[in-house]
């Protein structure tokens, strides 16, 4: 089953000088595998908006696996990905690895 959606929000920087909010945007693609695996790409794109124009944006580029599984009757969700970002300010990461387990707790 293939699942499309996207995420907005907006987050504010915290520091000594603040260039304003910074709001993200979070396009995610999901397909899945039997058996509990599965495939996404979630890049989590930032635009700071009153940065320049070198600094404005955040733009990763990559993907992940993930397994649902159960930890005695707990299902649990884990996941890995890794991001180059391909767009990114002076002072950004050249990669980023994201890594989630996340307990399930069903009705």
């Amino acid at each position: 089953m293939d699942r499309h959606r996207l995420l907005r929000g907006a987050a504010w920087l915290v520091a000594a000088k603040s260039t304003g909010p910074a709001v993200p945007v979070r396009p995610f693609l999901n397909y899945n595998f039997k058996g509990g695996t599965y495939r996404r790409m979630s890049p989590i794109m930032t635009a700071i908006w009153q940065a320049n124009n070198s600094n404005a944006w955040t733009i990763p580029l990559g993907g992940g696996v993930g397994i649902i599984f159960h930890f005695g009757k707990l299902p649990l969700n884990a996941q890995i990905g890794a991001y180059y970002n391909a767009e990114r300010p002076d002072f950004g990461a050249d990669w980023q690895l994201r890594t989630q387990i996340q307990f399930m707790f069903p009705k």
